[in-house]
């Protein structure tokens, strides 16, 4: 079965909308992060192998997912975010920037979800709703330095304001964390190293760390470390994007967005976050720029937006074996494995040593390109890179084409086979 969620026509660009699942707002006074469902109390515990949240006691969160051949997967986590005065919804979502893009591709926004108001992932919730993006815009992400690890989302209509669906409240401008405070992270993340995700939503209470704890921190002016260093609490693959909230003055308030680690939970390597309070100014700005460009914009920061010269950010001083990741797949968090020594001289195929000021290595030309990039920043791509679109199912093609040039929208695909019902979302434009 096909049925068409909306549709939209170049020639008169009236919304014809079939069926609507939103709820009604119910909230007359707009207040951050006060969950109606008041959360259980922050206590030891890990995702990796965690503990379920009380259901919709963290309401800003928000699971992305991306469009691929045959349906959407889940990507990431991320959080509601309100800007400008104070109304009863919003249509933006924080989340890493390695979610959205994978060195210097910048996927269209018709590959995004984003699904408001989900506890179990797996299970039918009233109070779930999926939402495309219209436009996102990346900060200064430099894939090679994993620095800059933010991005901010459009969403393609309002999230209104109700017991399931809240903002969390962004700290002031470079406000400092207090080291020692247990915050909370919450993700449908991997519950073991190398494990399964969740269905339902958890939570970790991680300590943060002060600043020259952590070898695996960048620059601690756009990040900062957070866990145990005997290990045991630590976000995971599949946490990417989501919050790390802190209480203040009763309110939880966002000081971070997962970004890395080495492993999940390792003795030793603390998660790695970035530090939201670096970029609260620029995220002001975005949701302006955001506000007043069209459907469909793809936009990336220029380093003068970025908080921190990212040719001075260092390198993690701990040695790792293996290759980095420079573009991590499916949105996930990138992980470095903890332990080897590092090449000191190239040999056929092997790293070559980094020359001390910094600049590009000359590459052995009797072995293959070196798999750990260089120390200097990446430069910003001058044309986004868009991949192809997915390929639909022959009855969807067939639909689509007897459509009239110029329809844009989502399908509901629903599929039964062996007594097995399957439903995918797609996205098409004529």
């Amino acid at each position: 079965m096909i049925r068409r969620l909306f549709q939209y026509t170049s020639m008169t660009f009236a919304w014809i909308l079939l069926f609507l699942s939103a709820a009604s707002p119910s909230l007359g006074a707009f207040e951050c992060g006060v969950p109606h469902f008041k959360p259980y109390i922050w206590k030891s515990g890990r995702i990796v192998g965690g503990t379920d949240v009380r259901p919709h006691s963290h309401p800003w969160q928000i699971q992305l997912l991306k469009s691929e051949t045959g349906g959407y997967s889940s990507l990431c986590g991320g959080s509601l975010v309100h800007f400008g005065k104070p109304s009863n919804g919003t249509r933006f979502v924080l989340t890493a920037a390695h979610c959205i893009t994978t060195s210097n591709m910048y996927p269209r926004t018709s590959r995004f979800t984003v699904v408001t108001g989900a506890h179990n992932i797996k299970m039918h919730e009233k109070e779930k709703k999926r939402i495309p993006i219209t436009s996102y815009y990346v900060q200064h992400w430099n894939p090679v330095m994993t620095t800059n690890d933010i991005a901010l989302l459009r969403l393609a209509e309002t999230v209104y304001y109700n017991e399931y669906t809240r903002p969390v409240c962004l700290p002031e401008p470079n406000e400092e964390l207090t080291p020692g405070d247990i915050c909370v992270v919450t993700g449908w993340g991997d519950t073991t190293e190398n494990g399964t995700t969740s269905n339902t939503l958890k939570q970790v209470g991680v300590k943060i760390m002060k600043k020259g704890t952590c070898a695996n921190v960048r620059s601690e002016v756009i990040t900062f470390c957070a866990g145990a260093m005997e290990g045991g609490k630590d976000s995971c693959q599949g946490d990417s994007g989501g919050p790390l909230i802190c209480k203040k003055n009763g309110k939880s308030v966002q000081f971070g967005v997962v970004s890395y680690g080495t492993g999940c939970a390792r003795k030793g390597y603390p998660g790695v976050y970035a530090k939201v309070p670096s970029y609260v100014t620029w995220l002001n700005k975005a949701a302006k720029e955001l506000e007043n460009s069209p459907e469909g914009t793809v936009k990336w920061a220029s380093k003068e937006d970025s908080p921190v010269d990212l040719s001075t950010a260092s390198r993690p001083t701990n040695p790792y074996t293996g290759s980095r990741p420079t573009s991590p797949s499916s949105g996930s968090r990138p992980t470095y494995p903890s332990s080897g020594s590092r090449p000191t001289s190239p040999s056929s195929g092997s790293r070559p040593t980094y020359p001390s000021s910094g600049s590009r290595p000359t590459y052995p030309s009797s072995g293959s390109r070196p798999t750990y990039p260089y120390t200097g920043s990446r430069p910003t791509p001058q044309k986004p890179v868009f991949p192809s679109y997915q390929k639909y199912p022959p009855a969807v093609q067939k639909y689509i084409d007897s459509l009239p040039s110029g329809t844009q929208g989502t399908l509901e695909y629903t599929v039964t086979q062996n007594g097995v019902t399957t439903t995918t979302y797609y996205h098409f434009s004529k």
